[in-house]
């Protein structure tokens, strides 16, 4: 894969969760019309028509993949395509959605517990910093700024299911970092979502007959395009290219502003207020992430870039 500059990269991870903020709010749109399950199926669906022509203007024979390369690519649509999904929908029946924002929020500690675990990247007390740091300011925003929403938390069995979602997810993000090796972000992302449509259609094949397309409004519609589309379809993409350029535990800390756009799109959309502990919360994420990301001065000083620029000015110098 061509390597991009890391601004870039953060300019594209910053959209991936600025789209996935978007997601609360346009599947809580959804859901009103379409069953949890549908709106997944269709999801998808949609994602992977959009992505396959994309696939196949951009790498034209180069999009086959080999049956022995099948597995991985496999891998990728069970875990963070189907599992995830199937797991984060069923476990919020079952949850409330404090304890399921918690939950989901120990994505980006998992993801680095595993890229260590399993591609033995190395994670500084920086990167550790700033993950702690990032996960109190979610902490502030999903607890509403009070302990005591923490203290009165009771764990149930949708909690469980739900954290069976973190650990498919934060393997999917490792799958990424494997799969980026042999193949794009954008024949990963494709391949993914059309297997995890076959997926889900296995188990939506007896609800489709039942939907009531013709009471489906266009906001419904639209929520679902948007889920595909941006949601899906770009957001994947850029996360898988995080994930290979930057290494996934360092991408994961983005994850940690998932609830601070989500919060202020509901805002825009649905009239909910802005508190202080929205704000207060917002700053504690943006600051963790920062340190995550952030190169010491000992590696910025050494960087290509700076070396190559040293470089130049010394030839000049000597001219």
């Amino acid at each position: 894969m061509q390597k991009q500059s890391n601004w870039l990269i953060y300019i594209k991870l910053l959209g991936t969760v600025f789209f996935w903020g978007g997601a609360f709010v346009a599947a809580k749109i959804a859901v009103q019309e379409f069953t949890p399950l549908v709106a997944a199926t269709l999801r998808f669906i949609m994602a992977f028509m959009v992505l396959a022509p994309v696939l196949a203007w951009r790498e034209g024979r180069g999009a086959l993949v080999k049956i022995r390369d099948w597995p991985l690519l496999i891998a990728a649509a069970f875990t963070g395509i189907f599992l995830y999904n199937l797991f984060f929908f069923q476990g919020l029946k079952l949850t409330s959605p404090i304890n399921g924002s918690l939950i989901v929020a120990a994505c980006p500690a998992v993801t680095v517990a595993f890229s260590r675990l399993f591609l033995r990247e190395k994670i500084s007390l920086r990167q550790v910093g700033g993950l702690l740091i990032s996960l109190v300011g979610v902490l502030i925003i999903i607890s509403r700024g009070s302990s005591q929403v923490l203290i009165g938390l009771e764990f149930n069995r949708g909690d469980l299911i739900l954290t069976g979602g973190v650990v498919s997810w934060s393997l999917y993000t490792i799958i990424g970092r494997l799969t980026s090796r042999y193949w794009s972000a954008l024949l990963t992302t494709t391949y993914a979502c059309g297997l995890g449509s076959l997926l889900f259609l296995i188990l939506t094949v007896p609800q489709l007959p039942r939907t009531d397309w013709s009471a489906v409004s266009l906001q419904s519609f639209l929520s679902v395009v948007f889920l595909a589309i941006f949601a899906s379809a770009i957001a994947f993409v850029f996360w898988y290219e995080g994930v290979s350029q930057i290494g996934a535990s360092r991408a994961a800390a983005f994850q940690n502003l998932v609830p601070l756009f989500s919060a202020v799109l509901s805002f825009f959309v649905f009239g909910d207020g802005i508190a202080m502990y929205h704000l207060l919360g917002a700053g504690t994420i943006l600051f963790g992430v920062y340190l995550s990301n952030a190169r010491p001065r000992e590696e910025t000083a050494n960087s290509p870039c700076l070396a190559r620029s040293r470089t130049s000015i010394s030839h000049r110098l000597g001219e």
